[in-house]
C-alpha cells in the first residue's frame, strides 16, 4: 500500500490540473476517476468544448 500526501477525486480538467500542478511541486498525488484510463483526457472541457473548437 502507497502513501499519498494528496488524492484527487476526478481526473477532468480541473482534476488533471490540480494534480499535475501539486506533482511538479514534489507532493505525491493520487488522481482517482471512475473511466478507464485510457479514456481520461478524452474531453476537453467537459461536454462544453470539443476539440474542433479549440482546431479552429
Amino acid at each position: 500500500m502507497s502513501d499519498y500526501e494528496v488524492i484527487v477525486a476526478g481526473a477532468g480538467t480541473a482534476g488533471c490540473t490540480a494534480a499535475y500542478t501539486l506533482a511538479k511541486k514534489g507532493h505525491s498525488v493520487l488522481l482517482l476517476d471512475r473511466k478507464e484510463r485510457h479514456l481520461i483526457g478524452k474531453k476537453t472541457c467537459g461536454d462544453a468544448l470539443g476539440y474542433h473548437h479549440i482546431n479552429e
